[in-house]
């Protein structure tokens, strides 16, 4: 089965964004993958900690990623309004 990809131009601006931290937090903590890992200990029954290993490698546009497809739409918004402000859609992001 072929992967389509697609091709979006956003700007620096919007790069820097989707690059920053909390950009970053805000979706790996919303990770459905992260809490599905999360165990109990077996003898004191307290949760533990879950795994730092992620399916994407930590890359929200890899297919393997539980929130690409609202990364995605962040992305898309983004470019909409890079476009409605004038500014330059130089960075070329692949979906």
């Amino acid at each position: 089965m072929a992967v389509t990809r697609k091709e979006i131009l956003i700007s620096e601006a919007s790069l820097g964004y989707l690059q920053s931290d909390e950009m970053s937090e805000a979706f790996c903590g919303q990770c459905p993958w992260g809490e599905s890992r999360q165990g109990r200990e077996l003898f004191t029954g307290l949760p533990t900690p879950s795994d730092q290993e992620c399916p994407a490698d930590f890359d929200l546009r890899s297919d393997h990623c539980a929130m690409k497809g609202q990364f995605a739409e962040v992305v898309e918004t983004l470019a909409d309004a890079d476009k409605l402000a004038g500014l330059k859609r130089n960075v070329r992001i692949i979906l």
